[in-house]
């Protein structure tokens, strides 16, 4: 998600935070048009008081935590809608598995939304446990998972918390199907209070932030 498709300027960014949300919506060219298979992301405001918690985790008031950050740091829905997590896109990859099996598993599977079928590949949407839609957007995601050449799986997430989650959903449908993944944080964009633009940070820049930590 790129942050320049929300403009800093027309917001308050020691008022409040940004979220990115993932939603999924009909695809008018898919065979079954009213099947969710269109990529839809958003970014909202959400204001927040000095005296409130900080939506970091961190325990501490807004005005002592994440306000005074260089860094406008974006949150994250965690899956349920049961919080949020601060921003921390990551990938896990699973190598030489049993494709075809592992397909028909995730093909079966309710909290999946298969959003690609092919022979050798697939991809699908985690919505978890209770579908969660926005009106006049499409239905929220919290991750998703594409199968490579039938032996490969990819988990995208965007935070430690869906990746957590994520795991423990594989370990029920394919726990004997997958062994270790190969773990690897992504880059993130975030606005710099500073300088008032917008800055893409490496994983080895933004894991060692304060913010969500108590």
């Amino acid at each position: 998600m790129n942050m320049k498709t929300i403009n800093p300027a027309r917001f308050d960014v020691n008022g409040g935070y940004i979220c990115l949300w993932s939603h999924w919506k009909p695809d008018p060219n898919l065979p079954d048009p009213d099947m969710p298979g269109m990529k839809e992301d958003l970014l909202t405001y959400m204001p927040r008081s000095n005296e409130e918690l900080c939506m970091c985790g961190s325990g501490k008031p807004f005005e002592a935590c994440c306000r005074q950050e260089q860094y406008w740091w974006p949150l994250c829905a965690d899956p349920e809608l049961e919080g949020f997590s601060l921003l921390a896109p990551q990938s896990l990859t699973f190598r030489q598995i049993e494709g075809a099996v592992l397909r028909e598993r995730l093909m079966e599977d309710d909290r999946l939304n298969c959003t690609d079928d092919r022979p050798n590949s697939g991809s699908w949407s985690y919505w978890g446990d209770m579908t969660i839609k926005t009106k006049g957007v499409g239905i929220v995601g919290f991750g998703e998972l594409e199968l490579k050449h039938n032996h490969t799986l990819v988990v995208t997430v965007s935070s430690d918390l869906r990746r957590q989650v994520l795991l423990k959903f594989l370990k029920e449908v394919a726990g004997d199907l997958l062994g270790k993944p190969e773990h690897k944080y992504l880059s993130i964009e975030v606005f710099d209070k500073r300088i008032g633009k917008n800055r893409t940070l490496q994983p080895l820049q933004w894991l060692s932030r304060p913010v969500g930590k108590g």
